[in-house]
């Protein structure tokens, strides 16, 4: 569902599921760093399972939950969560729900424990750095997905080409605008 793959770069689905993974490993050793300091933290039994659980998860099944929780309909319309994670938002991130929401494919248990790290101000501005690189590669990936699920077909037009989408799925993202936003040519997908 991901698109087709001529080369080694592998789908956005499992790009995104190794970006995640990467994200909750990082996360675990800062929590594992704080325990041994003496912080109060979750259990380490408790992150790996959240990681074997991520590991043993389909990569479409997790960025599709993904955009529909950052970019999904609502009751008052539709939430766009990737232009707070654009401007790096540490109030969006330190509210618990917003973060729970974000990671839904994580344990609440990896998100509240690291977010407590926050607040208590153990964690570094780089490794907040860190968190939001993931969190704008996420994005990056969750863009090329959903035009990959939108099943691009590229016509030759006088001027070059135009792309028609040949599957109508989340219509309410604006694919070429948050390309654009996020440096992305659409055209040069994979």
């Amino acid at each position: 569902m991901s698109g087709s793959n001529t080369n080694s770069i592998p789908p956005p689905g499992e790009r995104f599921k190794l970006t995640l993974i990467s994200l909750a490993s990082m996360m675990s050793r800062e929590i594992e760093n704080a325990r041994h300091k003496g912080i109060d933290t979750i259990p380490k039994g408790i992150i790996n399972l959240g990681i074997e659980l991520i590991k043993n998860t389909e990569g479409d099944i997790i960025i599709g939950g993904f955009v529909t929780r950052s970019f999904g309909k609502t009751p008052n319309g539709y939430n766009n969560y990737w232009d707070k994670i654009k401007l790096k938002d540490q109030n969006f991130f330190m509210n618990g729900n917003n973060s729970s929401l974000l990671f839904g494919e994580l344990s609440s248990a990896i998100v509240d424990g690291f977010i407590k790290l926050v607040k208590e101000k153990y964690i570094s501005e780089q490794m907040m750095n860190n968190v939001w690189q993931h969190l704008h590669a996420m994005v990056k990936m969750s863009i090329s997905f959903v035009y990959f699920e939108r099943k691009p077909q590229k016509y030759n037009t006088n001027d070059g080409f135009s792309i028609k989408y040949t599957n109508r799925v989340r219509e309410h993202i604006n694919l070429e605008e948050e390309a654009n936003k996020w440096g992305i040519d659409l055209t040069q997908t994979k």
